[in-house]
């Protein structure tokens, strides 16, 4: 008996981390109505945890037209209890990785930069070429004059302007150093989960892994609770309530027998009504 009740609690605390992060998740989903979803959210789960408790335990007592109508709709609460979960969980992934995301925008944005540099030092290495070529023939033909001098500024202007960039290019490459550095520590932090993509094939995204990883939490997590809070509620209930010989006919007996335990009719009759109320009993 004390494992039955080391089941029962174990399942209440899961229901209620369950339902604990549902609701959060859902009040995220829909921030402009927080305490309307809050509330709707928790009273949805406590009717879910009795649905699935009650149906369970008074399945052979049902109707038909009960038993079509709570199970979808049992099935339908798990899953906006997933839903609230996979909100949670994913904003929480989202939350860890929105500096990486930041930082990668600016270092996309230094590495255009630095590109537009290396183009525009290419093109003055370009003219520089040209100039010296020219210069090269002025001093071959021995003709010095205002041109051999015109080429001689030319050529330390565009001296000045490719150091210039050259310098500019240094800065950008030490400012997209420190945006790096500045996210190590959560890229350390999610050195972990790409370990998980390698393992589930998915080294290329990580996105696909964490949202394989949630879907895997999700579906065990509340199918779980369920399940456990059923079997251990079944059992404490049935220690507790057993079938009486005294408190039953023979006929009611063998209605029991019949819709419980697949007995046919003439079976039935043709055991004793204690025989009949111990099977019961047992098959509880």
């Amino acid at each position: 008996m004390i494992l039955v009740w080391i089941t029962f609690l174990t399942a209440i605390a899961i229901s209620a981390v369950a339902a604990w992060f549902s609701v959060i998740g859902l009040t995220q989903i829909f921030a402009a109505a927080f305490l309307p979803v809050a509330i709707m959210g928790g009273v949805l789960e406590l009717g879910k945890v009795v649905a699935a408790v009650w149906t369970h335990h008074h399945w052979h007592d049902l109707q038909h037209i009960s038993k079509i109508i709570l199970v979808p709709i049992v099935g339908l609460l798990m899953i906006v209890t997933s839903l609230g979960i996979f909100g949670l969980l994913s904003k929480g992934h989202s939350a860890q990785e929105m500096p990486i995301i930041v930082v990668e925008q600016k270092v996309a944005v230094i590495d255009t930069q630095i590109d537009f540099s290396n183009q525009k030092v290419d093109r003055l290495n370009q003219r520089l070429e040209t100039l010296n070529e020219a210069m090269e023939k002025y001093i071959e033909l021995g003709a010095v004059s205002k041109g051999l001098d015109k080429t001689q500024s030319d050529i330390a202007d565009i001296q000045s302007q490719i150091q210039e960039e050259l310098n500019i290019i240094a800065k950008l490459e030490e400012e997209k150093l420190t945006e790096k550095l500045s996210i190590s520590s959560i890229e350390a932090e999610l050195g972990p989960l790409k370990y998980v993509a390698n393992l589930i094939g998915e080294s290329d995204n990580l996105q696909n892994a964490v949202t394989i990883v949630i879907f895997i939490i999700i579906f065990c997590f509340d199918p779980l609770a369920l399940m456990l809070l059923v079997l251990s509620v079944d059992k404490i209930f049935n220690k507790q309530k057993l079938f009486n010989a005294e408190n039953l006919t023979k006929l009611k007996a063998m209605e029991l027998a019949k819709k419980r335990l697949g007995l046919t009719r003439v079976q039935a009759e043709k055991m004793s009504k204690e025989a009949l109320v111990q099977l019961l009993n047992n098959a509880r």
